[in-house]
């Protein structure tokens, strides 16, 4: 009968999953008769040890046994063949049991398989049992004996231990024969928490226990305690073998280290087990160091404890994909699923230097310690607690500055003032008990200077020693620590670059040869450059030649190893170095990947900027280090140059004037000064062209200037532990307020900041803002607007001028008070946020070994939670991206882009569109560009109820209304790194997005160029495999392009006729073509030849793409502020060129500064506003100059990325910018004194010069003969000055070359132009010749002008234009007359002297000989 039954309930569950074929096989198997079959249904988070325990028990009580387990990080959904799996499973199971000790796991399962479950259960009582993670298991024996036996079961899984385990099986053989449930004892339950020695008798209860028991332990009594948090689950399974080896090699390093163990570990759990009350009565902690190694899901909810503690927290993880071995071969070094939970979380807890220390054993066994790993956080723990102990008087620090930009006298961080920031640090040292000295800013540019020229051509490095301006490291000791290395690392460093002798930074210094260590040493405090990874840079290497995988050089080590043995700390001084940039792992590094091979337990303190979070997060990973946020520069609205600010009034003038004489000379008028400014240029127009459309050319000119206004300039750089003036931080405050201040005021956000950029900060919103820092009740109320003038004195009766700096044409609202008082308020947060200086606090906090509390970082305007900086940054958990406010932007922003794509193409949609994806942008507008890929394949995602996107769903083409769009992915090494499961659902959408439709887009490129790489001769399944991959980027542990360093070189070429260098885009190719499926790189294929399968597939794929899009998300990160824009989005199009596909891509960037306002716009458009704003704006130049030296090195910067966009993408950049760059930088355009400060660092200077005479000499710029002279004699005057250490030898030649050329030209050029003549060039075109007769209205591109002349200096604004009486025609008639008569003049004079010069001729043939002078 129980058999009938049994088989009749299996009968119903198969009939219930549809699944009838394995009714007979069980049958027989019944009949047989079978064992009864455990399910045993486990996540990852489940032990080895657990599971082998388990199975051994039930296969002694004569059980088959069964384990389905589903990872954390696996798909959304169970796949079809899964399904499958599992409902067979269940039709054979006797008993399931499902082990979730953990919230999440538990909520996954439920949503996996939990259906499936409860069908079968609701066929099967009393046979599910879930052993979760709540609470104690029953302790009253009365009531135990009533709980039904699933109940029991779980409580005696629950509670673990083998002894429980066999009793929970005992229970499982009764209630499978059905018999009485047998008498058993309650569960031997482990405590939900406590601390565990392996020398302490049993567990502790809390420190206060623990340390009793330590103190009658002299071993252990007087070392600095380290607590390390691990689950609960290593006691309950026994396996601490690897816990108990861990702890020892702490007490082998003078450590006492301990386990706390917990459910889960928060600040209560904390607080409970260990705090100790101090002599005071105080509660304080008793660890000088935390040691994570378990999931913290409440990670932030640790940070206040921690940051009243001060306790450091170093985060360490477990490799659960196999055994040491396996770790030691993966180049991903962690699974990307595993990214959320052991990387995202436990840095939001403020926990540091994440280090992955133990892996799974063999087959799957007991957990095992990877012992150098270990050791590594043992050192580093040893110290955190010398920090904490040592006084500082007596700590020694090493700082590193770095070449940047590259050149011989440069160093420099990104928007850093780096001698300034040095000046602040040291003073800030000083005070703080350290022994070392303020210095000067001067002082520290002098003193660094000649250290960097050790690293260029012509070094003496002897004079370095000898002057006391570098320190030795003997080349033994070097030895000595490269032999401690394994054989395979040592082997491939001296296979490189030889013997480490033979490194050209040893020489022999007292009687032995030691490594040359450029540095400047102020006390205790050494300061130095960071060397090259390579010890051939700069020194005539080929650019163009790969060497990313190159491996550290032995100076790199030695200055490294040298800091090591000299310093207690070493801060990397600002944002960014080499070394985290080193080969390596992709996450969880080896202790003997390069990029870790420098650092050995050395405490690292970064300062970074607040708005990097991306390039943050990999020194956070790949350089241990602990970061200390740095504020940006400040903010302001750009306005405008004096002179466009004169023409925009005009621009008003005209729209007031009627239709007649007075109006046609204003349109003449502004002609001319559109010209001027090359806003035709910017737009697309010709002058012609707005000539026959003038008012058109407004409708489009006014929200350009409205966009170039409102523009964030930032104002000079940053400093380090320097809050800015109450006066900057105003106008930050403002230009965060911005749109809706403007409207609250009732101002035309349109006209606001339309005004001389000098003039913003006396504007009304300014003045309304100081008032509402005071008092946001007085605020809330006031309205500083003139009244309205009268009817008579204004026509339109809503006109006010601008006598008050802020123009108002739209008609007048009231004010809005209560938006008012909110955004008064607002404000006050903002500056007191803003005045909160952390830098200085957080950078010792870290020098004292202490815990530094986490922010997330990104654009202090955009996100206002980065401040106040002086925090460790932090990112966010992604796999919470994209967000479904990020969807629901990018719906709007592609279909738009969309729409004026398929309207600017005759009607013809984009087929495919490449995205170039950076990590920093990512955690900035979280998602948008991944949504924006999702949009344009037709696919949304669907989240769960926590957020997450789980998958994907297909928009039907009804719905859509459109073609689908296909996507190609550029990703960066840092957004490899970070964002796995990003890419992993896009290529899900591609899979899906391609079986929605026969024949759309996705499948068709996939099918053509899956054929088109079979018949190059490739495998068809490797063919079919790199057809459907969607995303590229660079190799595990490979970073970067080589284009910035390539752009550079004296060996590019220019512009041929097929296009710029083809090898730029060939390099592209080469460092860009790692294909990646699923989050990981495919299987097989590497990046690299050109004749290789991955380069063949990138390039194949980009022929097939229409146009290419990065974002933009930072106010202060633009187009030209590095060299990331030109050589990703722009080495994009370069490839697209390089793969056949003539004119490249089509360049956009989508502005999601302000994700309410945000749009897509073309990249020669974004860096045509940006130049007007920025690089050749007065305002931006002047805040530049206040900077000092370290001003010189942005506006060099500015020029060099200017030149990197004209070598990748040529049509970004125009003859006129370098024009304008000549004018605003040698010739004084805004009269600001630039050229005097820019030769106070004459080597920046000449290298700005050596761009713009590449974009003369490569035929970019065609400037006039005088201004060819005038920039070679500059250059040639700088380089005798101060020698270029690296200077380009073509340009020299040309420079040499100019001198002759000119006078030649000189010879063979017409007779000047009369006195008063204008020069020729289209800003010096007449007006009658500009306002031509029209042409089609279709704006097209415009060619290069040839050169204005130097711009005579700005006039003083004038508010209103001066209307004064026009000439009448005859005029110009009369005018032609006067000038005929006056050239007639001439003629008659020259005639005369022809006359004369002939008589004299004459003469001397006669013999006649001229008198000498005596």
């Amino acid at each position: 009968m129980k058999l009938r039954r049994w088989l009749h309930a299996m009968a119903l569950a198969c009939s219930a999953f549809g699944v009838s074929g394995l009714l007979p096989a069980l049958a027989a198997e019944a009949v047989a008769p079978a064992k009864p079959q455990l399910l045993w249904l486990t996540s990852d988070i489940t032990t080895a040890a657990r599971t082998a325990t388990l199975q051994r028990l039930a296969h002694h009580a004569g059980w088959g046994f069964t384990q389905l387990d589903y990872p954390l990080g696996g798909p959304p959904e169970l796949p079809t063949a899964q399904q499958t799996q599992l409902q067979q499973a269940l039709q054979a199971a006797a008993m399931v049991w499902v082990d979730v000790p953990h919230a999440s796991v538990e909520a996954r399962m439920h949503r996996l398989v939990g259906p499936q479950l409860n069908r079968w259960a609701a066929s099967q009582p009393q046979r599910m049992v879930w052993i979760s993670a709540g609470g104690q298991p029953a302790q009253d024996a009365q009531r135990w004996g009533t709980l039904p036996a699933t109940e029991r079961m779980a409580a005696y899984l629950q509670a673990g231990g083998e002894r429980n385990m066999r009793h929970a099986m005992q229970l499982a053989q009764a209630a499978h024969r059905q018999l009485v449930q047998p008498a058993l004892p309650l569960p031997e339950v482990l405590p939900s928490q406590g601390i565990y020695h392996p020398d302490a008798p049993g567990l502790q209860k809390d420190a206060a226990a623990f340390e009793a028991w330590r103190q009658q332990n002299p071993q252990l009594a007087a070392r600095p305690a380290v607590a390390v948090l691990v689950h609960r689950h290593h006691f309950v399974n026994g396996s601490t073998a690897w816990l108990d080896a861990w702890l020892r090699r702490f007490e082998a390093q003078g450590l006492a280290a301990y386990a706390v163990f917990g459910q889960q570990i928060n600040a209560h759990t904390l607080t409970e087990l260990l705090a100790v009350k101090a002599a005071d009565g105080r509660m304080q902690p008793q660890p000088a160091v935390l040691v994570l190694h378990q999931l913290v899901p409440q990670a932030a909810g640790l940070q206040p404890l921690l940051a009243r503690w001060k306790v450091p927290l170093l985060a360490t993880l477990p490799y659960r994909a196999g055994t040491e071995q396996d770790w030691s071969r993966d180049a991903q070094g962690l699974m990307l699923h595993d990214v959320p939970f052991y990387l995202a979380q436990p840095e939001a807890a403020g926990a540091m230097d994440p280090m992955l220390t133990v892996a799974q054993g063999p087959s799957g066994g007991e957990p095992r310690l990877i012992e150098r790993q270990a050791d590594a956080v043992v050192a580093k723990a040893r110290r955190l607690v010398s920090l904490q102990t040592k006084p500082d008087a007596d700590k020694r620090l090493v700082a590193m500055v770095y070449n940047y930009p590259p050149g011989g006298s440069n160093f420099g961080a990104s928007f850093l003032n780096v001698p300034r920031s040095l000046e602040q640090v040291s003073g800030a040292l000083a005070q703080a008990g350290y022994r070392t000295q303020r210095v000067e800013e001067q002082q520290w540019i002098d003193g660094l200077k000649p250290l960097l020229t050790a690293y260029y051509p012509g070094a003496d490095l002897q004079a370095l020693l000898a002057s006391g301006q570098a320190a030795a490291l003997p080349l033994a000791t070097y030895q000595q620590h490269l032999a401690s290395l394994p054989d395979s690392v040592r082997e491939r460093i001296n296979a490189y670059w030889g013997p480490a002798e033979k490194s050209r930074y040893v020489v022999h210094h007292q009687g032995q040869p030691v490594f040359v260590i450029p540095r400047m040493q102020v006390g205790q405090l050494s300061v130095l450059p960071q060397p090259p990874r390579e010890e051939t840079l700069h020194r005539g290497q080929n650019p163009f030649m790969h060497k990313s995988k190159a491996p550290l050089s032995h100076h790199y080590l030695a200055v490294y190893w040298w800091a090591q043995r000299e310093a207690d700390a070493l801060i990397h001084f600002g944002t960014h170095g080499t070394q985290e940039w080193a080969p390596g792992k992709a996450r969880a590094l080896d202790v003997w990947d390069d990029a870790l091979l420098p650092l050995g337990d050395l405490p690292v303190v970064y300062p970074y900027i607040v708005d990097n979070l991306g390039e943050a997060l990999t020194a956070k990973r790949r350089g241990r280090a602990t970061l200390i946020s740095h504020r940006t520069p400040v903010f302001s609205p750009a306005g405008f140059e004096a002179r466009m600010a004169h023409m925009h009034e005009v621009m008003h003038e005209w729209e007031t004037v009627d239709e007649g004489p007075t109006r046609r000379a204003l349109e003449k008028q502004l002609v001319a000064q559109f010209v001027e400014h090359q806003l035709h240029r910017d737009l697309g127009w010709t002058a012609e062209q707005i000539a026959g459309n003038f008012s058109g050319f407004l409708e489009i000119l006014h929200p350009y200037l409205d966009q170039l206004a409102q523009s964030s300039q930032p104002k000079g750089l940053a400093v380090f532990g320097r809050v800015p003036s109450p006066e900057q931080r105003q106008q930050t405050i403002l230009q965060a307020l911005r749109k809706p201040l403007m409207e609250a005021l009732g101002e035309d956000i349109d006209e606001a900041f339309l005004i001389k950029h000098d003039a913003v900060a006396a504007a009304r919103p300014a003045r309304w803002l100081q008032v509402a820092l005071q008092d946001a009740d007085a605020a809330s109320t006031l309205d500083l607007r003139p009244a309205l003038p009268t009817t008579a004195n204004a026509p339109n009766g809503n006109l006010v001028r601008a006598d008050d700096f802020v123009p108002n044409r739209a008609a007048r609202q009231p004010i809005d008070s209560k938006a008012l008082h909110a955004l008064a308020l607002r404000a006050q947060a903002l500056e007191k946020l803003l005045a909160t200086e952390g830098e200085i606090p957080g950078l010792l906090a870290a020098l004292d070994g202490r815990y530094i509390p986490a922010a997330y970082g990104g654009d202090p305007i955009r996100n206002p939670d980065s401040l106040p900086t002086g925090r460790n940054l932090t990112g966010l958990d992604p796999s919470r991206l994209p967000t479904r406010q990020a969807y629901a932007v990018a719906q709007t922003l592609f279909n738009d882009w969309y729409k004026d794509y398929t309207a600017r193409h005759a009607g013809k949609p984009p087929a495919r569109l490449a995205l170039s994806l950076w990590a920093g942008e990512t955690l900035r507008h979280q998602g948008i560009m991944e949504a924006q890929a999702l949009v344009a394949l037709g696919m949304r995602p669907v989240w769960d109820d926590s957020g997450r996107p789980v998958r994907v769903e297909a928009i039907s083409s009804a719905e859509l209304g459109r073609p689908r769009v296909d996507v190609l992915l550029s990703i960066t090494g840092s957004y490899r790194d970070q964002f796995p499961a990003l890419m992993a659902l896009v290529d899900q959408a591609v899979a899906t997005a391609a079986k929605a439709e026969p024949g759309n887009a996705i499948a068709r490129h996939t099918q053509e160029i899956s054929a088109e790489l079979r018949r190059s001769g490739m495998r068809a399944e490797q063919a079919a495999q790199l057809a459907q991959v969607r995303a590229f980027g660079n190799a595990t542990g490979d970073y970067g392009t080589g284009l910035d360093d390539a752009v550079q070189s004296d060996a590019l070429r220019g512009e041929q006729a097929s296009g710029p260098d083809a090898r730029l885009g060939e390099m592209f190719l080469q460092r860009m073509s790692q294909p990646y499926w699923n989050g990981q790189p495919l299987a097989g294929v590497q990046a690299g030849a050109a004749d290789g399968a991955a380069y063949q597939a990138l390039s194949a794929h980009l022929r097939r793409t229409d146009a290419a899009l990065m974002s933009r998300s930072s106010h202060l990160y633009a187009m030209v502020s590095s060299d990331d824009p030109f050589q990703y989005l722009g080495g994009l199009s370069a490839a697209a060129r390089a793969s056949g596909k003539t004119s490249g891509l089509e360049l956009h960037v989508s502005q999601l500064q302000d994700v309410g306002e945000a749009t897509t716009e073309n990249a020669s458009r974004a860096i045509a506003l940006e130049m007007q704003s920025r690089y050749l704006h007065p305002g931006w130049l002047q805040a530049q100059k206040a900077e000092g030296y370290a001003g010189t090195l942005q506006v060099l910067k500015a020029v060099q990325y200017t030149w990197g966009w004209q070598a990748v993408q040529p049509d970004t950049i125009r003859g006129d910018h370098w024009q304008s760059f000549y004018d605003v930088l040698v010739k004084d355009k805004h009269q600001l004194g630039l050229p005097q400060w820019l030769k106070e660092h004459p080597q920046a200077y000449a290298q700005s010069l050596e761009r713009l005479i590449q974009a003369q000499r490569q035929g970019y710029w065609k400037a006039d003969a005088q201004t060819r002279e005038e920039l070679a004699q500059l250059y040639k005057d700088l380089t005798q000055t101060e020698p270029l250490a690296n200077e380009l030898p073509a340009v020299r030649r040309w420079a040499e070359h100019q001198g002759t050329e000119v006078a030649k030209t000189a010879e063979a050029a017409p007779q000047p132009a009369l006195p008063g003549a204008a020069p020729m060039g289209l800003a010096a075109v007449p007006l009658a010749q500009a306002v031509a007769p029209p042409v089609p209205a279709a704006p097209q591109p415009v060619p290069d002008a040839a050169p204005s002349p130097a711009a005579e200096p700005a006039p003083q604004p004038v508010m209103g234009v001066l209307l004064e009486r026009q000439p009448d025609p005859t005029a110009p008639v009369e005018a032609m007359a006067d000038r005929l008569q006056r050239a007639l003049a001439v003629l008659g004079m020259l005639a005369v002297m022809a006359a004369g010069a002939l008589y004299q001729i004459h003469q001397s043939r006669r013999g006649r000989r001229p008198a000498l002078a005596v």
